[in-house]
């Protein structure tokens, strides 16, 4: 659920970071 809700904030929010929406990874540091 948690890497769905990653996924669909990642292809949301594509505009802010790139990187992260391509990587669940870097999205994960990004939110933390």
């Amino acid at each position: 659920n948690m890497r769905q809700l990653l996924n669909s904030s990642s292809t949301s929010l594509k505009a802010p970071c790139p990187t992260a929406a391509g990587n669940t990874t870097s999205m994960e540091k990004f939110l933390a």
